[in-house]
């Protein structure tokens, strides 16, 4: 492991703050406002962590690399946390339940949110799956409202997609595949028609609220071995940074609300944050509300983090985005003033390097 600083460094993990930004420019000549970000941007340094998802990212940040044609261990290591650190036994997958909309042609996966079930709602549910399915070696639990696991006799070979990549589009070419890939399509056909059928669903759409009609796939690798990453604190509210905490022996910790309070009482280390108000809007193409959000977090976290810097109580600043394009920025690099600012739908865009 890398020597502990004296000061910290902090790396703030935004979800959704890069990945649109150039289709964005394209399609609505839309241009974004962070004037912090665009100075970190011009005068530090910019690289990509080479990953596809928020999940694929975060795993990279702990040290955890994907196969080529296997899934991340999503669920085994979130399975932890919900069950005070102990493993599946087995292979399991998570199955969260989510709203699939219909259009022409297509299935929108609907923003997890819009669901609003309780846990009694939840494990009704569960109920129902598994009283259909028990016979054919499947098992689903809900651990919590909006987090489900499926767990099978005998282990499979899948590559799924992060639910993150996932909201907003079209489920069809984002489906399971794998060694038993018309097994897994199948079943999720059936698994619809018996949703669509139970009692509480139709309950739901009675009183206006839409149903749980399909579960998504996803996270099924094997869980890994004791590791360590080299963060002292992880500061979050996302399930999945915070299992990657549990398992690497980081301190766990909520998601501060702005940075000013928050380094008033920060000590050295190295310091993950994820802050998340920009993923929904940039996931359901709401180029107005992602720039509302970005201007609140300028204000809230860019503007006294970069200060943090400059007055020497931070070491280095280093902002990721979703897919892992990566911007960091040391007191010394932002003295360069001769560099000229860059848009940031030129940061980590191929086309414009």
């Amino acid at each position: 492991m890398m020597p502990r600083p004296q000061k910290p460094a902090i790396t703030l993990l935004v979800p959704g703050l890069f990945e649109r930004l150039a289709e964005w420019r394209r399609d609505y000549e839309f241009t974004p406002q962070s004037p912090t970000l665009e100075l970190i941007a011009a005068r530090g340094a910019h690289d990509h962590l080479g990953a596809a998802s928020f999940e694929e990212t975060t795993c990279r940040l702990f040290g955890l690399e994907r196969d080529a044609d296997r899934d991340l261990p999503i669920a085994a290591l979130t399975y932890a946390l919900d069950h005070d650190g102990a493993r599946p036994e087995g292979f399991c997958l998570r199955a969260d339940p989510v709203y699939l909309e219909a259009g022409i042609r297509e299935l929108i996966l609907q923003p997890t949110d819009v669901l609003a079930l309780s846990m009694e709602e939840a494990n009704a549910l569960v109920e129902t799956l598994n009283a259909h399915f028990g016979a054919d070696g499947l098992r689903f639990e809900a651990a919590r409202p909006e987090r489900w696991y499926l767990h099978v006799d005998q282990p499979d070979k899948l590559a799924t997609y992060p639910i993150s990549q996932v909201v907003g589009k079209d489920i069809h070419p984002l489906l399971p595949t794998g060694r038993r890939t018309t097994f897994w399509h199948a079943m999720l056909n059936e698994l619809q028609m018996v949703l669509h059928q139970a009692p509480l669903n139709q309950k739901r759409e009675a009183r206006g609220a839409v149903p749980v009609n399909s579960v998504w796939l996803w996270g099924a690798g094997e869980p890994p071995g004791k590791w360590r990453a080299d963060w002292t604190h992880v500061w979050s509210d996302d399930f999945i940074v915070r299992s990657l905490a549990l398992a690497t022996g980081a301190a766990d910790r909520p998601a501060p609300q702005d940075a000013a309070t928050w380094l008033a009482e920060l000590k050295g280390g190295r310091h993950l944050v994820v802050v998340q108000p920009l993923f929904e809007p940039a996931a359901m193409d709401d180029l107005a509300a992602w720039q509302g959000a970005l201007e609140q977090l300028e204000r809230d976290w860019f503007q006294p983090l970069l200060q943090a810097v400059r007055r020497r109580r931070v070491a280095r600043l280093t902002v990721i985005g979703s897919e892992g394009c990566r911007l960091s920025a040391t007191r010394t690099q932002l003295r360069r003033f001769w560099r000229r600012r860059r848009s940031l739908a030129d940061v980590c865009n191929p086309e414009a390097e």
